[in-house]
């Protein structure tokens, strides 16, 4: 054997480089690894660890038991289901005969249980209970380190711990039916991340899933990322103790708090204080308000959150949300925010524009995105302000929930002499993205009076922002106030009207006037 081959990080170069795919193949070069395996010493261990470290299912396990004791057996309907075939054990399997099996899948790291992923239907409940009760040990794959198992139905949950070895990190479960509670005994004490798929419940099911999702959460000591659907109060302090937790996506937050907060205290050595000891990214997805306000009292002012992102898909208090948010949130040094409201068809009904001004004293927000109804009111003062108050920005976007409303009411308040304000204030700004009112005049300020050339901002998305026939004027405005700006983005609202065409060929010829100066 050539002495190159002794060493173990050269060899395992070789089998990566065979196993990537090619430009023209989705898969990676299987055969090539398997002949290498079996006919050369040197690479057999590597190789089989490359091919089996990513697996799409259970199958190939299945097949390395004898060969009489399954079957690939067609029991659906074709006009229903994705796949009408499946495994099926046929004969009594002795613990003896999990001897090849499990010299392969103990290379297994990534496990990938999603029914569009394969040829055959998900694994039913007697699979999943022939292999529990015939396995010689507690684990199929014991050095697995991803998990992700969305199928429909939950015949699985029973059997996770098949798959929850020591080693396990990541785990990926989908939910699709609520009386099927998740098995309140898994082995996620070392996992890392965890994320719980679900569809939106009904009132009847949010008992079921908050009961779920408080089982669960008492199991997860070193959790550093964590997205589980609806939780109630006692499940929202459970997870405000968790001392790892980085990451935290609550999805449907739709439960009401009411009477008096018991912080109950929990038992382990893993729950400590303050609350939410370690959280700096937290996405809440269609939240009630006073949802978003309770969990947001959880919070001390040294809490390390510098990441918030808030969907709000009914209607309610937006005013009580921004207190909240500037309240808890304004000692952070480097905060990102995320607030959406959707309130379904577009409506005249745009919001009360003072419930924006809490947010105002967050003079530490580096990133703000903006979607909500009444930024339509938010005119040339008020952006004056959010430059005066904002200036540390690098990314602003100020844009409608839904931008059907710009094309069915007023043109946007907001016009180019707004964004004056922007340049003299916000000297960092890199990402611009407004709804403004191109056609309005442009009262460019006296010479004197011109703010130093901004050199910061690359791109500045319109959206369908109209404008006026004179883009050179435009261009040369821009260009002043931003010397290297080059891409104007139109998004997703160029439509098919002959206005709509207008306003694109105008924007591009202002772009294109922008490439082509030679600014700083």
């Amino acid at each position: 054997m050539h002495p190159a081959l002794a060493v173990t990080e050269l060899v395992e170069l070789v089998c990566e480089k065979l196993h990537e795919p090619k430009i023209d193949e989705l898969a990676g070069n299987e055969g090539t690894l398997a002949s290498l395996a079996v006919t050369c010493r040197a690479f057999r261990e590597p190789a089989l660890d490359t091919l089996w470290r990513i697996q799409l299912g259970i199958d190939n396990i299945i097949k390395c038991l004898p060969s009489h004791l399954w079957e690939i057996r067609e029991d659906g309907d074709p006009m229903t289901v994705a796949s009408p075939f499946s495994f099926h054990l046929i004969g009594p399997v002795q613990p003896a005969d999990w001897t090849v099996p499990l010299s392969y899948s103990r290379r297994i790291k990534v496990l990938l249980m999603k029914e569009v992923l394969t040829d055959l239907r998900f694994p039913d409940g007697a699979l999943f209970e022939a292999i529990a009760s015939t396995l010689p040990s507690q684990l199929l794959c014991p050095n697995l380190q991803v998990l992700t198992a969305w199928a429909d139905g939950e015949a699985y949950f029973p059997y996770l711990n098949l798959f929850l070895g020591p080693r396990i990190k990541d785990v990926s479960i989908a939910i699709s039916r609520f009386d099927i509670p998740i098995p309140s005994n898994l082995n996620l004490q070392s996992l890392k991340k965890l994320h719980v798929l679900s569809p939106l419940p009904t009132a009847a099911e949010i008992t079921t899933l908050c009961r779920s999702a408080c089982d669960l959460i008492r199991q997860l000591h070193q959790i550093e990322e964590l997205w589980v659907p609806n939780v109630d109060r006692e499940a929202l302090e459970q997870l405000s103790r968790l001392p790892s937790l980085k990451v935290l996506t609550l999805d449907h937050s739709r439960v009401g708090f009411h009477g008096p907060a018991t912080m109950a205290t929990a038992s382990g050595a893993h729950l400590v204080s303050p609350l939410f000891p370690a959280l700096q990214r937290v996405f809440l997805h269609d939240a009630l308000p006073n949802f978003i306000v309770e969990f947001l009292k959880l919070h001390s002012s040294d809490c390390p959150i510098s990441y918030i992102s808030v969907t709000i898909t009914e209607g309610g208090d937006l005013s009580a949300v921004s207190a909240a948010i500037s309240s808890r949130l304004c000692s952070v040094d480097d905060l990102t925010l995320y607030l959406t409201l959707y309130e379904g068809p577009p409506s005249i009904h745009d919001g009360n524009i003072n419930d924006l001004v809490p947010l105002l004293s967050l003079g530490n927000l580096v990133r703000v995105n903006l979607t909500l109804p009444v930024v339509r009111r938010i005119d040339d003062a008020l952006l004056m302000d959010i430059a005066t108050s904002w200036p540390k920005l690098k990314a602003l976007t100020l844009q409608e929930s839904d931008h059907r409303l710009s094309q069915q009411l007023q043109p946007p308040r907001m016009t180019l002499n707004g964004i004056v304000a922007l340049a003299t204030y916000c000297r960092d700004l890199e990402r611009l993205t407004l709804q403004i009112n191109g056609a309005a005049a442009i009262l460019a300020p006296a010479d004197d009076h011109f703010p130093e050339p901004q050199l910061a901002l690359r791109t500045f998305e319109v959206g369908s922002s109209p404008i006026g026939s004179d883009a050179d004027s435009v261009a040369e405005f821009l260009g002043r106030l931003f010397p290297r700006l080059r891409s104007i983005d139109r998004g997703f609202h160029q439509g098919t009207s002959e206005v709509a065409r207008t306003t694109e060929r105008r924007w591009k010829r202002v772009q294109k006037l922008l490439r082509k100066e030679k600014h700083v």
